[in-house]
């Protein structure tokens, strides 16, 4: 990170790049300690080391194409010729521009080999003008700490791996961003389209691992050889602006604009133990599934040490609701059981636990309204004074608790949009049943 110069620091206590016309207010030796802490722990006064931008086409690696200094780990890149990478590099941010002489063009990345990382954001037209092309060719790799953001339309080519924290559309037009069939996309936050109209093709893999949000005009196209996984929840402001023949995965539908091609992955209704004169019986019920191959349990008797009991075959893919059981006819004492999905790829997600004592569990409760609306308010029919309740997030970590005491009234506040699990609790013996908020 740049710090000044000794020089520097003493041009600034002397009031030549504060503007301080009496220096002699700086010369108390511990003014000038308190101003270069300043320095040390305010980031907003170098966000960057240094603005190096291209001045002709050429090399990433060639001096010369920077006007004499390449781009450091810690310096923003303006992109405003036509640039080749063939290497690996890494840079604090980019930003995509436009040259006016000795004739308009607009920046180009063409990342041919190796690997650039940009610590930061990367932004095409942050004036308003630039329509940028970012290629990242196959066997090549882009990786971005920050967002990628379209402030004006812009086209990025992905053969190879592309990887970025959030990808944001503000503003512009006819966009184009185009995942080959070699290519393979991956935002491990959201997906904000909010203008348009912009095309994105997806021939190859496209992982969302938040939201995808498209309220802008545009239109994603997934073609028979393409998949796109949304690990979260697809929101569309209307139908169409998603199709294709291809995967479609999501875990969640706002406004039920999905298109219908679209399969949700194994959506947990519920999970339930019931302590029988056999033993344990286990049952759940799932709204759909997507490439399910196969369920897992798993017992414990600590609630710590789980072992597999079981596996049960899925239903492969289908959008109709399944029911499943399982009795563990050797469990004694108190079990914890855990409820995981195995996908065809052998990708494995943990759905739901259960305890199970030897109280029998309630099996008769209904959850109303579900999805749960605006003000997060429902009701649990069947439950009594004595019970309680839990609400865990899809990641396992506890969001709310509560008890019946006063009604089987549940009102939840600062959650967002999304599923949740909800554990009842009597005594010893738990059910787990699965809400969406909308």
């Amino acid at each position: 990170m740049f710090k000044p110069s000794s020089v520097d620091f003493e041009n600034e206590l002397k009031g030549e790049t504060f503007g301080v016309r009496d220096s002699s207010l700086l010369v108390n030796p511990l003014i000038r300690f308190f101003i270069f802490l300043l320095f040390l722990s305010s980031p907003s006064l170098y966000l960057f080391a240094a603005t190096i931008t291209s001045v002709q086409s050429g090399s990433w690696s060639d001096p010369a194409t920077w006007g004499g200094t390449v781009p450091g780990v810690s310096d923003k890149a303006v992109i405003k010729h036509d640039i080749t990478l063939s290497g690996n590099e890494s840079v604090g941010a980019v930003d995509f521009g436009t040259s006016w002489s000795p004739s308009t063009s607009y920046g180009t990345l063409a990342i041919n080999s190796g690997k650039l990382i940009v610590s930061g954001d990367v932004t095409f037209g942050k004036n308003g003008q630039a329509h940028g092309v970012m290629t990242v060719a196959s066997g090549a790799s882009f990786e971005s700490g920050g967002t990628v953001k379209w402030n004006q339309g812009a086209t990025i080519n992905v053969y190879g791996d592309f990887k970025a924290v959030n990808f944001s559309v503000t503003n512009g037009n006819g966009g184009n961003f185009n995942v080959h069939s070699s290519g393979v996309a991956t935002f491990t936050g959201d997906v904000t389209i909010g203008s348009g109209p912009h095309n994105f093709n997806i021939d190859g893999k496209l992982t969302i691992q938040h939201d995808l949000i498209m309220s802008g005009a545009g239109h994603l196209d997934v073609t028979a050889s393409g998949s796109m996984n949304v690990q979260n929840d697809m929101n569309l402001a209307y139908g169409g602006m998603v199709s294709g023949t291809g995967t479609i995965k999501a875990q969640g539908c706002t406004n039920n604009n999905c298109p219908s091609n679209t399969v949700l992955p194994v959506s947990l209704l519920s999970f339930v133990g019931e302590s029988t004169g056999e033993g344990v019986k286990l049952r759940w019920k799932t709204a759909s599934e997507l490439d399910n191959d196969y369920f897992t349990l798993e017992q414990s008797s600590d609630g710590i040490n789980f072992s597999e009991v079981a596996r049960i075959s899925g239903a492969g893919r289908t959008n109709e609701p399944q029911k499943y059981e399982y009795l563990d006819s050797y469990s004694i004492g108190a079990n914890y059981y855990k409820l995981s999905q195995t996908d065809y790829d052998g990708t494995e997600v943990d759905l739901a636990a259960v305890r199970v004592d030897k109280i029998p569990v309630k099996s008769n409760l209904t959850f109303y309204p579900n999805p749960v609306g605006q003000n997060r308010t429902f009701q649990v029919n069947g439950v009594t004074a004595d019970m309680a309740w839990e609400v865990y997030d899809l990641a396992g970590i506890k969001r709310s608790e509560g008890l019946f005491v006063s009604g089987n009234t549940i009102q939840l506040t600062g959650l967002n949009r999304g599923y949740y699990l909800v554990i009842i609790l009597e005594h010893n013996t738990t059910s787990t049943h699965k809400i969406f908020l909308q």
